[in-house]
């Protein structure tokens, strides 16, 4: 955090006034401040206390940064006051380390801590020995540093200031959301599982979600059309051959236990998670080269309430979702290349003749509305005292990742299968007041 905060600091606020980019940071202060609803009188005044602030940052924190010192310390509180922050009473320091760490114990000035980086922390502690006034401007200025790290996710205004701070295009957006997922969660929703669960169990469970899914639309029949042709599928047996065990062209369902399996072993030897991408990019997922699995692990969710959190915002119900749409399919002619997900399924209400399309844009809408229903279920349901912490921190991180995903795709991606940004605000959700407020959709085109 330090280091990405100093480097935006010398990129933008170090310039000489004047300066291009210079001028740049300046307006991109002054626009977040008026997004944030300061007035214009004010925000000059604030933005000078910013510039202050990163100026004196850029002093301080700069050194001890770029420092190669590696030094690990393990010393008593009282001689890292001493030693290293003399501008620091003890005291002070008992009293911060107290309060940030509450659920230890009393701290005195003999407990004794690791200190990593001396150098920053006296930085730090010089900061922190500042009065409340500069205090205040230190927060502006860390305010506006979290504003730029995270504030294009929750704002399309912010993201556009932003872009334009760094002069790029709103495509980059695209690498940058994805980046962003990667290097946040990694593989971490795996850990939202209980891990007293066992993988029969949950391949029941899922195969049993499935299975209702397809019977349950409506009392609808869902039939396969290709080349005139219409044929009934026995969905039950087909979820049987598919579930637990997929046929040769589904590997993704026995990869995923596969990793799950892992998973759980590591946890019951108190193992650290080892399971991480390379990239999402890079279309392969490796654990200790043993195990490969899609990228599209991170493609958003096809939601639905009966599976469990994990799998709807972590990606697998989405993926799953996908099988069984595939399968559905007819394949392809052989003088055909583009695909199997060019023949949709079709869904017959015994209450209309008519026969609707379901096309893969629909799969699009139910994606986007999974971001909005992982919003709602965070801020509806109520949960123990016991899990009030825990469930709060996991609702967070599964809507983080499936509104950044949601957004991501329907803003940038391109493609037959997803629909192009164009589809952002289609049929199947505009109408729903909550959906054009989460995403900010006013108009329809397409």
């Amino acid at each position: 955090m330090f280091g990405a905060w100093v480097a935006l600091m010398r990129t933008f606020a170090g310039q000489r006034k004047g300066n291009e980019l210079s001028l740049r940071y300046q307006k991109y202060v002054k626009d977040m401040l008026a997004l944030f609803g300061v007035s214009e009188l004010l925000a000059s005044e604030m933005a000078s206390t910013i510039q202050e602030m990163d100026m004196l940052t850029l002093e301080v924190l700069a050194p001890a940064i770029v420092d190669p010192e590696q030094k690990i310390l393990r010393l008593s509180i009282q001689n890292l006051s001493d030693a290293l922050t003399p501008g620091f009473p003890t005291d002070r320091w008992a009293l911060l380390v107290d309060t940030h760490f509450p659920w230890a114990h009393r701290y005195s000035a003999n407990i004794e801590v690791h200190a990593e980086k001396p150098s920053l922390l006296r930085a730090v502690g010089y900061l922190l020995g500042l009065k409340s006034k500069t205090w205040e401007a230190l927060a502006l200025s860390l305010g506006l540093r979290v504003v730029t790290e995270l504030g294009w996710m929750a704002d399309r205004k912010i993201a556009e200031a932003t872009l334009q701070l760094f002069g790029l295009p709103w495509s980059s957006h695209t690498r940058r959301c994805l980046l962003e997922v990667e290097s946040r969660t990694g593989v971490a929703w795996f850990s939202l599982f209980p891990t007293d669960l066992g993988a029969d169990t949950l391949i029941r469970d899922v195969r049993d979600v499935l299975l209702g899914v397809v019977m349950r639309r409506s009392g609808a029949m869902l039939q396969m059309t290709a080349r005139k042709e219409t044929c009934h599928t026995d969905i039950e047996n087909y979820l049987t051959s598919v579930l637990p065990e997929p046929t040769p062209g589904t590997s993704f369902f026995n990869s995923w236990v596969k990793l799950m399996e892992v998973h759980w072993r590591l946890q019951r030897h108190h193992l650290s998670n080892i399971l991480k991408p390379r990239s999402v990019l890079s279309h392969t997922w490796s654990v200790h080269g043993a195990l490969a699995a899609s990228e599209e692990y991170f493609v958003f969710p096809l939601y639905h309430p009966d599976l469990p959190p994990a799998v709807n915002y972590g990606g697998a119900g989405r993926l799953l979702a996908d099988e069984v749409l595939r399968q559905l399919f007819y394949a392809p002619p052989k003088d055909q290349q583009q695909g199997a997900r060019y023949y949709f399924v079709t869904e017959v209400n015994e209450t209309d003749d008519a026969l609707q399309e379901w096309s893969p844009y629909h799969v699009d809408a139910k994606a986007l509305l999974a971001a909005l229903k992982a919003y709602r279920l965070g801020l509806n349901r109520h949960f123990s005292d016991t899990h009030s912490v825990k469930s709060s921190l996991m609702e967070d991180r599964l809507f983080f990742v499936a509104s950044c995903y949601a957004l991501c795709s329907s803003e940038n991606h391109m493609g037959d299968f997803y629909g192009d940004a164009e589809q952002r605000c289609n049929i199947a959700a505009k109408a729903l007041v909550e959906f054009k407020r989460a995403f900010q959709c006013y108009g329809y085109k397409g």
